[in-house]
Parts: C-alpha cells; sequence; structure tokens
C-alpha cells in the first residue's frame, strides 16, 4: 500500500488501522477545530470528498462557521454546528490540537464509543483519538492528509487539490514560514498541476478584504508597543471592532504583520471581540523560543513559533505615567 518515500513521513501502523476502521464505516463525521482557519477546513473538506467518493456518508462538522476567506471551497457551506456523535460509525477531528479544540460539549468518551480519528500537526497535541496520525515536523494537517491520500491510494481531483493547497499555503504562511521543506513545495507542485487553483486561493486570503478590516488593522498597527523584553503588542477591544464596524474575522492575519517588527523577539496580539472572552496570538521567527510552551501555561498551545489561546476576561486599558528629572 506505502509508496516508499512516504513510510518515514507517517505512522505507518496508525495509518493502517485508520483505512480499516474507515472501510468498515458507513456513517463519517469530520469536526474542525473551533474559529477554523484554512488548514482546518481544507482538510476536513478534502477528506469528505475522498470518502464520499467511496460511497459514505460523510458530513462535516464545526462549532464555527467557516471564514468568508473559505466559502469558495466545495462544500464549505455544508458544515453543520451540531450533531449527535452516536449517528456516526467513526468520528474524525483535522487541525485540533486538543479535545478542548474541538469544542463540541456533547463530545467525549462517555458520549462516544467508536473509533475516534486524530489528525494533526501541532505540538501541543496528547494523541487525544482512539487512532492518532499526528506529526508535528508537517508544516500543516493538509500536508498529512495529502500523504495519507497517497498512501491510501486515494484520487486527488481538481478540488481535493485546491482544498489541500488552500492549507498548505495557509499554514506556510505563503511558502514564507519555516516550516517550508522542498516536499512542501514537491507537494504545492503536484497539487497545481491536479489543477488546484493557487489564483483562486490568493484572491480569496489576500484581494478581498472589506475596508473595514483595513481601517482596523491601520489603527491596531499605529498602537504597537515593543517592550523591554523585545516583545511587540498590540491590543484590539470589542470597541475598537464596533468603531470600525469590524468583527473577529477581520483580526487574521494582523499578528503575522506584529512580527515583522525589527529587533522584536515575539509578538503578542490580544483581542476581545466578546465581553468576556480573551483571545491571545502568538509569532516569532526565532528558532530559540517555544511559544507553544508559553501558550500552554494559558490554556492554548499551538507551534513553536505559531500558537494562541483565549480565556474568560475582559481587556482594561491602564495608563501608567513617570516622571524624571
Amino acid at each position: 500500500m506505502a509508496q516508499p518515500e512516504l513510510q518515514f513521513e507517517l505512522n505507518q501502523q496508525e495509518a493502517d488501522r485508520a483505512w480499516t476502521a474507515l472501510n468498515k464505516a458507513q456513517t463519517i463525521g469530520i469536526i474542525s477545530h473551533r474559529h477554523p482557519d484554512p488548514d482546518s477546513i481544507g482538510s476536513n473538506l478534502a477528506l469528505r470528498q475522498s470518502l464520499l467518493q467511496l460511497g459514505k456518508q460523510v458530513d462535516s462538522f464545526c462549532v464555527h462557521l467557516p471564514p468568508k476567506t473559505c466559502q469558495s471551497l466545495q462544500g464549505s457551506q455544508n458544515f453543520c454546528a451540531h450533531f449527535d456523535p452516536n449517528q456516526y460509525d467513526i468520528l474524525i477531528s483535522v487541525d485540533c490540537g486538543s479535545l478542548g479544540q474541538v469544542a463540541f460539549e456533547n463530545l467525549g468518551p462517555e458520549n462516544f464509543h467508536g473509533e475516534f480519528l486524530n489528525i494533526d500537526h501541532h505540538t501541543s497535541n496528547n494523541n487525544f483519538g482512539t487512532i492518532n496520525i499526528v506529526n508535528t515536523q508537517l508544516s500543516s494537517t493538509c500536508e498529512i492528509v495529502y500523504l495519507l491520500h497517497r498512501y491510501w491510494n486515494l484520487p486527488i481531483d481538481s478540488q481535493i487539490a485546491t482544498c489541500l493547497l488552500f492549507g498548505l499555503y495557509y499554514d506556510t504562511g505563503s511558502f514564507m514560514h519555516s516550516n517550508v521543506t522542498p516536499r512542501v513545495l514537491n507537494i504545492a507542485s503536484d497539487l497545481i498541476s491536479k489543477g488546484a487553483s493557487l489564483e483562486t486561493i490568493i484572491n480569496h486570503l489576500y484581494r478581498n478584504f472589506q475596508l473595514e478590516k483595513f481601517h482596523l488593522w491601520g489603527d491596531t498597527l499605529q498602537k504597537i508597543k515593543v517592550t523591554d523584553q523585545q516583545t511587540s503588542v498590540a491590543v484590539i477591544h470589542k470597541n475598537d471592532l464596533d468603531a470600525f464596524q469590524a468583527n473577529a474575522e477581520d483580526i487574521s492575519g494582523l499578528i503575522d504583520y506584529l512580527s515583522m517588527v525589527k529587533g522584536s523577539e515575539y509578538a503578542t496580539l490580544i483581542s476581545q471581540d466578546t465581553p468576556n472572552v480573551i483571545k491571545g496570538s502568538l509569532r516569532t521567527r526565532s528558532n530559540e523560543l517555544n511559544l507553544s510552551a508559553l501558550a500552554e501555561t494559558m490554556g492554548g498551545g499551538g507551534h513553536r513559533k505559531a500558537s494562541g489561546f483565549s480565556f474568560p476576561g475582559k481587556i482594561e486599558k491602564q495608563v501608567i505615567w513617570k516622571i524624571t528629572t
């Protein structure tokens, strides 16, 4: 079954177990993490389309709707925010670093007794599934799903290729992050040769900004501060969103610009889009820092260079004046 060049990229035993379970199943539910990004949506839809072609009944779930950037992907309109786990023979989570990221309160060992396939690339993943295909050395969950397609000999048509390239392109920062490897570029080339539309992906990620988003970003970038610890910090309050008629989705991507500040070791973007929830995004270009470990102290997780967290709370502005002579 395996192609020789892929054997060292996957846990073959877990991949074989997953394939056996999927073949036995008739009903399959695929779950993306809360506040999903293109990697989580792309890997979900790519798997869904392939399993549908095998004659399975497959549904996609997420507690939040896919962002506008992903609405061009086939099947993005079919996500459901509620479901009964016991209607499915097997559940699959994609790009979820923890069971908490799955975010369905009715999903746990006491509610679902079938196979739970966990496909992910986050360093914070604790192998919460009954079957775990987790590789923290790979750039994205879409890269893992691509390798699984190759390993399981599943065909990749143009729609599946676009879904996979979308997540690959997003999670590598448009091929600018340090997780870009020769294999990543070879996969991207193969997906484009199979009909993936890079132009569509770029148009939806970077060429459809609403004016409100530019205004919010401009205001936030003017307020960047660099601390004595060489951390660039910016804060977005719900009042800021309201002032520019923006929403939480408009914040996506801004953290990458904070991390470009010269002399900054890492960047922190704190936002509050609901009255009682604070979200944080962390980015660094340093090979010495582990932001995932920092995020875990606040209940979050992610990767060494890109992580996030959220917890209940409110942002309150505090001004301190210092007088010197």
